[in-house]
C-alpha cells in the first residue's frame, strides 16, 4: 500500500494514518493518497518513480507536512467520493 511506504519513514504519521483509517476503509485511504501523489508520478519515468519510492523524502517531514498530506488526500477523496468514473480510464 502506498501510505504504508510513506508512513514507515515517519513516526509522526502513525497518528495520522490511524485517524484516516478510522474514517475510511484502507482502499479509500490509499486512493486519496494516490490521488495526492499523482502529479508527481505523472512527470517521472519508471526508473525515477522507483527511485522516489525507494527513497521517499519523508525523513525530514514534520507535523505540518504530514498534516498537509492528510488534508489534501481527504480533500481529493471527498471531492471525488460520489464520482467513481473519475478513477476509470
Amino acid at each position: 500500500m502506498l501510505n504504508c511506504e510513506c508512513y514507515r519513514t515517519s513516526q509522526k504519521a502513525i497518528i495520522g494514518d490511524s485517524a484516516l483509517r478510522q474514517l475510511y476503509s484502507a482502499a479509500q485511504a490509499d486512493l486519496g493518497l494516490a490521488a495526492f501523489f499523482l502529479p508527481v508520478f505523472q512527470v517521472l519515468e519508471l526508473q525515477g518513480l522507483l527511485m522516489l519510492l525507494q527513497n521517499l523524502p519523508t525523513i525530514h517531514w514534520g507535523n505540518e507536512e504530514i498534516g498537509l498530506l492528510l488534508a489534501e488526500a481527504y480533500r481529493l477523496k471527498y471531492m471525488f467520493a460520489d464520482a467513481p468514473n473519475h478513477y476509470r480510464r
